[in-house]
């Protein structure tokens, strides 16, 4: 890899990418196939980052109207709505270049490659998921009946190499879009997730830092934000045992009101910015993407398949998605010894 790999220094933000004119002449005879995989991801433009924006004027008027604009025309959030419009420009300025779009739903640990459960980072589903097992969130805004569109990030990668072998070299001006979602084929149902998650956490449960297994409820679904957060009050009063200490010294039971304010106003952060994609009745089509693996051999199918519909989710977050969280994002934090 290492004698094919060849870095090139450039800046999104300057003219004709930042690169030299020698790298973009080098470029222009040697490539063949161009991916753009670069993104920002913010659900939300919170008061605070509008605040901190102030300083730049525009900028700040940028991100509100852009945050406005996207309720406007019926997306949920900035994210969405920029990847809206990067593909209408991108179709509308392509010319006779050919195009292929990878649309992914929400990207979570690898399948198989490098190997299973590898990720990067807190990814859409996983600090839900580490809060519950630490015992620090016994509930969520969420509809039970509702799927979760989850994709491995290495069946994204290997989509995106058969997309590049069908149209790479096919030099026709087409404007291709391959949809790797699992909501169709294979949903995973919130109720389900929610079970699966309390199985695995109490077969195999955190450690608190005395050593001590958390042992965590069964995860209860709320259906709106005033249920929930009646809930996540009781339940912050009883972890931290407001209520029985609030007769006996005021200095103390003030300290733990504001730890349970905290508490609550973290979860509540949470479930506002997830609440348009907690109760999404939107699914994604893949047929697309099943007729793209029908031009590829068995073995290729073998080696870098994309089959989502075979994936057994009970297996897949309970062997692979939770242990490599807990591996790679909590660096083996709260496993025993």
């Amino acid at each position: 890899m290492l004698s094919k790999l060849v870095p090139v220094v450039g800046n999104v933000c300057e003219t004709n990418l930042g690169i030299d004119k020698d790298a973009a002449y080098e470029m222009i005879k040697e490539v063949d196939v161009i991916i753009n995989s670069a993104a920002n991801t913010t659900f939300d433009e919170s008061l605070c980052e509008w605040t901190k924006a102030r300083q730049n004027h525009g900028k700040a008027f940028l991100h509100r109207s852009k945050h406005s604009r996207a309720k406007k025309f019926g997306w949920q959030d900035t994210y969405v709505f920029t990847k809206a419009m990067g593909e209408m420009m991108i179709d509308n300025l392509r010319g006779d270049i050919p195009i292929v779009v990878i649309r992914p739903s929400v990207i979570e640990s690898t399948y198989k490659e490098p190997f299973p459960g590898w990720m990067e980072g807190n990814r859409m589903m996983d600090p839900i998921i580490l809060q519950y097992g630490k015992g620090q969130l016994t509930g969520f805004l969420v509809d039970p009946d509702g799927v979760l569109d989850v994709v491995p990030a290495d069946m994204v990668v290997n989509a995106t190499l058969a997309a590049m072998a069908k149209h790479g070299s096919a030099g026709k001006p087409e404007y291709s879009i391959y949809q790797v979602a699992s909501s169709v084929v294979n949903p995973l149902v919130f109720r389900d997730l929610a079970k699966l998650l309390y199985e695995h956490f109490n077969s195999s449960p955190f450690m608190d830092s005395n050593g001590t297994p958390v042992r965590v409820p069964k995860m209860k679904l709320f259906s709106s934000m005033e249920d929930f957060s009646s809930h996540l009050w009781r339940d912050a009063i009883n972890r931290t045992g407001l209520g029985a200490l609030a007769n006996l010294d005021g200095k103390l039971s003030q300290k733990l009101e504001i730890i349970c304010r905290k508490s609550v106003e973290q979860a509540k952060y949470l479930a506002n910015i997830y609440e348009s994609y907690t109760f999404y009745g939107g699914r994604f089509d893949n047929s697309n993407t099943k007729r793209l693996m029908g031009f590829m051999s068995k073995e290729e199918r073998q080696q870098f398949g994309f089959e989502v519909e075979n994936i057994d989710w009970k297996d897949y977050i309970t062997n692979v998605h939770i242990p490599g969280l807990r591996r790679h994002v909590m660096k083996g934090r709260g496993l025993s010894s």
